[in-house]
């Protein structure tokens, strides 16, 4: 038997509680590809069915992160199995149904996260109850511990976004119910084992570092029981199909069998953002121990995000202190996120990258939530029940917050929560207002770059005059913090001066950045159109060739320099411009019916008229 079931009154609780993280991914799962570690598994999954190739190079969308090269062609540095499982999906999608992702790439993604993040969520509920049924826990207790792990852990934030932690998830706790299941049921010991070595070597295929330490702790269980040879080998045998599967998988992406992660020279390729200032800088962490820190308790903590593990974590302790029944397991739980975050910080010092709290330690969430449970079922004082309720309403909180936005900037913020609470308040009910520059101000290791972004955003949304004031903050402030120039910051300085009515402050903004790009075609024409603002024609024609010897093709300015040259009185010279720019746009009867009107100008007169002084 499984253990006692739920009394019926009960039993609808437990569904809503399993059902529930699977109800939010339906309903919220993302619809826009907005992390980079999300486009490189899609455009995997996009090449495999289109392409039929491991190479993104067809279908490589707009980032160059979590993407490696190699022998000169690009792709995910993703664990290849996930990949190629929702690439099992999207194939009768894409061959029966028509669906792409040309044209429906909100569609799929919503319909891949659904598959293999809100199912395998749910399902990992429910076994996580089964686990808590087995250890004897009453249903109250169970309800309780599945629901807040449910709710208040990172396993909302992630239920809707496409990724790999949540199934890495599952399948451990999947390896969990099955051990559990060999303790108790005799007859079938070796058949547990063997399921619980394949459901532990699916996690190692779906997160390396905690899915391989948890199948090596696994293992590990099975050989201090009785018959341990037999146990091993049992255990194993389920597990191995799996791991040759990755390994084969492995060396159809790199020719060899280390992973991706090992290979530190594929990342060093033109325009790889591991190599820019921002990647290279660790602002979260300088050391070992620092980042380990920041793991755990600080700014990305593990516990800090879900502090109702702590309460399964002292259960894990206690366990290990007086000897208790599941003491070998709760060594289990703590080697899964100690070794994990050791592995990491000795690899990156990206801690996470642009997420939510610390997405990488999400896989060991489902032993601490068992061990959660096993505290719910002990008798405690008021007090600790008042902390207890104290500390699962932040953890909800603080897990809604996430769920929104489980793809972080962290730059307002390195609190990620504050970080998405900033964002709130900006995008919703816009110009950003004091809370956001308090948080800035108050909290942020980068701020002149969370003034860019608060000042980039501005922009994009058409508040100039409220851009302006954050990207000045923003130039003042990298030069503070001894950052390489950001030659962005003065282009939409440029923009926004021009959008207020600016134009000679404009121009110092062109002016500055042209000093140190020259050659920025972009900058040369924007700096062209500011003078011609200011009236100042000739100059603005300077810069306008200085473009155009630049990059010959650009009929937009050839368009603007024929019509400034007409206004000047110089036809003769917009007529050459105007048929280089019909070269360019041959099919375009505006372009030509332009040019015979000014050519009956120029045939009607055989004087011209002079240009009017520039204003100075």
């Amino acid at each position: 038997m499984d253990g006692a079931n739920p009394a019926n009154k009960r039993r609808w609780w437990l569904v809503v509680a399993c059902l529930l993280p699977l109800v939010v991914s339906i309903f919220f799962a993302r619809r826009e590809m907005d992390s980079p570690n999300v486009s490189s598994r899609m455009d995997t999954i996009q090449s495999l069915v289109e392409h039929h190739t491991f190479c993104i190079d067809q279908s490589l969308l707009k980032f160059k992160v979590d993407v490696v090269q190699i022998d000169g062609r690009f792709y995910s540095d993703k664990p290849p199995l996930l990949s190629v499982l929702a690439a099992g999906v999207y194939l009768p999608l894409h061959a029966i149904v028509g669906l792409s992702f040309a044209q429906h790439a909100a569609r799929l993604y919503h319909i891949l996260t659904i598959v293999f993040v809100g199912v395998p969520l749910a399902f990992g509920l429910w076994l996580l109850a089964r686990c808590l049924f087995l250890a004897g826990l009453q249903p109250k207790a169970a309800i309780a511990a599945v629901f807040l792990t449910g709710t208040g852990t990172m396993f909302l934030p992630y239920a809707v976004t496409f990724n790999n932690h949540v199934p890495a998830a599952t399948a451990i706790t999947a390896a969990l119910y099955c051990m559990l299941r060999a303790e108790t049921d005799s007859v079938r010991t070796a058949r547990w084992l063997a399921v619980a070595g394949f459901a532990g070597a699916w996690a190692f295929n779906f997160d390396l570092a905690p899915g391989g330490v948890a199948l090596l702790g696994f293992a590990a269980l099975a050989f201090r029981r009785q018959n341990r040879w037999r146990n091993l080998v049992f255990y194993g045998a389920g597990a191995v199909t799996l791991l040759l599967l990755y390994i084969f998988l492995n060396w159809l992406v790199t020719r060899d069998f280390k992973p991706i992660y090992l290979h530190p020279e594929y990342y060093q390729y033109e325009g790889s953002v591991l190599l820019s200032y921002d990647a290279l800088k660790r602002p979260y962490g300088k050391t070992f121990v620092g980042q380990l820190f920041h793991m755990f308790i600080g700014y990305r903590g593990f516990f800090l995000y879900s502090p109702i593990l702590l309460f399964g974590l002292w259960e894990t302790v206690w366990q290990i202190v007086r000897g208790e029944r599941y003491r070998p397991y709760a060594l289990v739980a703590l080697a899964i996120p100690v070794l994990s975050a050791c592995s990491y910080a000795m690899q990156t010092g990206g801690m996470a990258g642009g997420s939510y709290g610390m997405r990488w330690l999400l896989p060991a969430t489902p032993l601490f939530a068992f061990f959660l449970g096993l505290a719910l079922g002990k008798t405690v004082t008021q007090r600790a029940r008042n902390l207890f309720c104290a500390a699962a309403s932040f953890s909800i909180v603080i897990a809604a917050i996430g769920a929104p936005r489980p793809w972080s900037s962290n730059i307002r913020s390195p609190f990620t929560f504050l970080d998405n609470i900033a964002y709130f308040i900006q995008t919703l009910w816009p110009p950003a207002k004091p809370p956001v520059y308090w948080i800035v101000e108050r909290t942020s290791l980068e701020k002149g770059y969370a003034y860019f972004e608060i000042g980039r955003w501005h922009m994009n949304h058409r508040f100039y005059r409220e851009a302006i004031p954050d990207l000045e903050r923003a130039r003042e402030l990298d030069a503070q913090e001894g950052r390489p120039y950001r030659t962005e910051t003065d282009y939409y300085l440029g923009i926004c001066y021009d959008a207020a009515g600016n134009p000679d402050l404009a121009v110092k903004a062109w002016e500055r950045l042209l000093e140190r790009d020259p050659k920025n075609v972009g900058a040369l024409n924007n700096y062209a159109r500011s003078l011609l603002r200011l009236n100042l024609r000739s100059s603005a024609l300077v810069q306008f060739q200085r473009s155009l010897d630049i990059n010959p093709d650009q009929p937009n300015v050839l368009r603007q320099m024929a019509e400034v040259c007409a206004k000047s009185g110089n036809k003769a010279k917009a007529l050459e411009l105007l048929r280089r720019l019909e070269r360019l746009r041959s099919d375009d009867e505006i372009i030509r019916q332009t040019i015979q009107k000014l050519q009956n100008e120029m045939s009607a007169t055989s004087t011209t008229t002079p240009a009017p002084p520039e204003k100075r």
